[in-house]
């Protein structure tokens, strides 16, 4: 069977059978372009030769001609002569290789200015003063003083870097409206004075269209967190293009602090027990703009603190600041139904009493002082009975 195997194969290969596939073509452009020998209306091309080029294609036009479309000029060799060139223009070369299987590569396209036509017999002389205003994102305003002699204007604006698709306008004066521009984008735009059959040198200025503006939208859903005695966290939901956030935290009358971030939630440090802050967000995006604070307003923020695992009472959290303390120790009793007063009991590690207080309750929330003047250092147990409800908490006395 091997046998009959191979003799197939040389069969198939002596009677001019399918060679096996070829690797893809490989095709380099000409290297090293040089443009010499510039005359008003003519220059010389030299460039390295490609080593997998068969011919070569010399392509060129003239970015502000009237005449659309590219010459092409084929050649084996370099160097070659442009003829046939529009004196005082601005003009782009590029060689492309002719490779076997139809293969082609080009050159990066290169700039030829011909001598010639800023200067003529006729006087015609280049309009001047050239500014752009009213930029937009997609058209300009192009101003100019008006040439002696001249009896219309060409206007040429490109992009940089894309003179290919140059737009060509004849007009009779200025000012002129270029439109179809590309947003957040740099332009060339080139001023040549007609003066009855003959033309004057570029006057030539750049400038940028507007870029597209981004929406930027505020942060919401702001929720403030205590995490410690002395640190609370801000999270929030981002805004429309939100790149980065700022958290400002301060008290009346003292300097302010901020946290910046790129991402919910945000930690704020150093944080005073019974203290009131006022919090802003503000939103940065990604073109620079800033959108300040939750739906423009600042939130305040009145912080207790963490202490520890808080005891639920009534319809709120018992709450007891500073922990550690000292002299006193503040007191947050929610509203309990049913309940007019809260007894509030503090218990040393033994269970005993050491002070007793009795609360009246007022509103949905009661503040209340606990005077721990004369209390030995340690830890202790505050027990808050009101109605049928108990809450207690752990404070520690210093």
């Amino acid at each position: 069977m091997k046998t009959f195997t191979l003799f197939l194969v040389m069969l198939v290969a002596a009677l001019g059978g399918p060679a096996p596939a070829a690797h893809a073509q490989t095709c380099a452009p000409p290297t090293n372009v040089v443009i010499s020998n510039v005359t008003n209306a003519s220059a010389v091309v030299s460039f390295t030769p490609s080593a997998t080029a068969i011919s070569y294609t010399v392509r060129f036009y003239s970015i502000d001609s009237t005449a659309a479309g590219i010459t092409s000029i084929n050649t084996t060799a370099s160097p070659v002569t442009l003829t046939g060139l529009v004196a005082g223009r601005f003009h782009r070369v590029s060689v492309m290789s002719n490779c076997a299987g139809g293969f082609t590569t080009s050159s990066p396209w290169v700039g030829l200015q011909t001598t010639g036509g800023g200067s003529n017999p006729t006087g015609c002389t280049a309009p001047t003063s050239l500014a752009v205003s009213g930029l937009t994102t997609t058209t300009a305003s192009l101003s100019f003083a008006s040439a002696s002699g001249a009896a219309s204007y060409r206007v040429v604006y490109y992009a940089v870097g894309d003179s290919i698709n140059a737009i060509t306008q004849t007009v009779a004066g200025s000012p002129v409206v270029l439109s179809g521009l590309l947003p957040n984008t740099p332009y060339i735009a080139r001023v040549y004075s007609n003066c009855n059959g003959a033309t004057s040198g570029a006057t030539r200025v750049t400038f940028r269209t507007q870029a597209v503006p981004v929406a930027c939208g505020a942060v919401t859903n702001v929720v403030v967190t205590a995490t410690s005695a002395s640190t609370a966290t801000v999270s929030f939901t981002p805004g429309a293009n939100n790149t980065q956030f700022t958290v400002t935290y301060y008290v009346p009358n003292d300097s302010s602090r901020w946290v910046v971030s790129n991402a919910s939630p945000i930690t704020l440090t150093g944080l005073v027990p019974g203290r009131t802050y006022t919090i802003q967000v503000t939103s940065t995006c990604g073109t620079g703009t800033t959108v300040t604070y939750t739906a423009g307003t600042p939130i305040t923020y009145a912080f207790r603190g963490t202490l520890g695992a808080r005891a639920a009472l009534g319809g709120g959290m018992l709450a007891v600041f500073p922990n550690p303390a000292h002299q006193a120790a503040n007191l947050v009793l929610p509203a309990v139904a049913g309940a007019s007063q809260a007894r509030v009991v503090l218990l040393n590690g033994l269970g005993q009493q050491v002070r007793v207080l009795v609360v009246p309750l007022v509103g949905a929330e009661t503040r209340a002082a606990l005077d721990l003047s004369g209390v030995a250092p340690g830890l202790y147990t505050l027990r808050v009975a009101a109605g049928s409800q108990t809450a207690s908490q752990r404070l520690a006395v210093e």
